[in-house]
């Protein structure tokens, strides 16, 4: 599934989409539901089916009782997949059966994960739309959507009694937080995190620069963070696109460029957004992930979704980079240790004592994903000592799991490290690839 993406509709997938109607008659009554349209009467919608999406989505030319919602397409490789609709907000009814998420499949594709896919997709579009948790139903029987909602995050809310299509039905309802994982995100700590002076924070620059050099274009870095690579490329006058999902990690971005130089800010454009689906209608030469910021992606949608996005943006020979930590041996349940002192520093700046304490509570092995957190207690001038704690959580990859991962994708592998020296991969610290289209 590395062609699947969410679409508006358009006349590009018309034939594939009246095929999948067809499909549909034949097996299901979701044609009455509103999902998909009657093929007989082709001739009758075949003209205004476009400008009903549009005017639904601009609440616009609505019946009565009927929300705006925005209409979606998922599609791979050029075929029509599903359909998907987003209500704008709820009404009685919709809490009742609806919610704010409605999707269906077209038959020949059920059964193949399509459904978890779209719904994540839609609940990306529904968050973009300022809808933070959607209400998503389903009939108790249908085991299989249930599946999908709860793949998905969905928190079980209850089971009711309705009546649907003039017949009594009992309809499941979730929730699901379709804001993206508030993990990975620093949303307490974000003011505190470029005091970390260990030596992966800093070596890792002059190698970017150096093929920042080399490719000689625009760059976009994913998780861009505080700046800390983002500024430095600036700085040596290469523009740059920095994108990340943490609106407090930006907000310090932005305080530095404020104290930037003129030449430095002009370089630089930030974009709030999520690294695992993202479109930015550009592409650039050299794409890069500095330190751990694909392992922030533990979901296999969000892994291949932030890949196939990475392939659209790249130019012609563009080049992209990829880091993430070598695990030591064979990670187990081991890995977990006690709270222990990273590191402590005074902060010249606000002059109090900070110590950044780290911990590992759990692992997951059979998803390769450990879940580390950390604290910083920070002594106060009067003696006082305020404690804020994050938490992670981080896939790790073995490196011919990665290699095949990126190869899989369809990137070609040019050169591979161990460390920002380039000094060979066996027994590095790190696992850098450097990867063409």
């Amino acid at each position: 599934m590395k062609n699947v993406k969410l679409v508006i509709p358009s006349e590009e997938y018309l034939q594939s989409y009246l095929e999948a109607c067809h499909e549909l008659k034949e097996q299901s009554s979701l044609v009455e539901r509103g999902f998909f349209r009657d093929p007989d009467t082709y001739d009758e919608w075949k003209d205004t089916i476009f400008a009903r999406f549009e005017d639904n989505r601009l609440d616009k030319n609505l019946p009565d009782g009927h929300v705006p919602a925005s209409t979606f397409w998922l599609v791979e490789n050029g075929e029509f997949v599903g359909e998907g609709s987003i209500r704008h907000r709820l009404t009685p009814a919709l809490e009742k059966f609806g919610g704010h998420i409605g999707y269906a499949i077209r038959p020949r594709k059920w059964n193949q994960g399509y459904g978890t896919i779209q719904l994540k997709f839609l609940l990306s579009e529904a968050f973009k739309l300022g809808i933070d948790k959607a209400l998503v139903t389903c009939d108790e029987s249908n085991i299989g959507s249930a599946c999908v909602m709860e793949k998905n995050g969905g928190v079980y809310q209850d089971t009711i009694d309705n009546i649907i299509d003039g017949k009594p039905r009992r309809t499941k309802r979730y929730w699901i937080d379709s804001s993206p994982a508030q993990k990975n995100r620093y949303i307490r700590t974000a003011h505190l995190y470029d005091l970390d002076q260990r030596d992966n924070l800093s070596a890792d620059i002059p190698f970017y620069l150096d093929y920042a050099t080399k490719q000689d274009g625009e760059i976009l870095e994913l998780a861009c963070g505080t700046g800390r690579v983002s500024l430095e490329l600036a700085k040596a006058e290469h523009k740059v696109t920095g994108l990340d999902i943490s609106e407090p990690m930006l907000e310090v971005f932005r305080e530095k460029l404020q104290n930037a130089a003129h030449a430095v800010r002009e370089q630089i454009s930030l974009v709030h957004g999520n690294m695992a689906d993202f479109a930015l209608n550009r592409k650039y030469s050299l794409i890069i992930t500095p330190f751990r910021a694909f392992q922030a992606l533990t979901e296999d949608i969000d892994i291949i979704g932030c890949l196939r996005c990475v392939r659209e943006h790249l130019t012609d020979g563009g080049m992209f980079i990829i880091n993430v930590f070598r695990p030591y041996k064979q990670l187990d349940q081991s890995w977990c240790y006690p709270e222990t002192i990273q590191w402590e520093q005074d902060d010249e700046k606000s002059g109090y004592h900070i110590v950044k304490k780290h911990w590992g509570d759990r692992i997951d092995t059979d998803k390769q994903i450990s879940y580390p957190h950390f604290a910083y207690e920070v002594t106060n001038s009067d003696g006082s000592i305020e404690r804020t704690e994050e938490d992670l959580s981080l896939r790790y990859y073995y490196y011919e799991q990665l290699k095949d991962l990126l190869i899989r994708n369809d990137f070609r592998i040019k050169d591979e490290f161990g460390w920002y020296d380039k000094s060979p991969i066996e027994n590095g610290r790190e696992l850098i690839f450097v990867c063409g289209r």
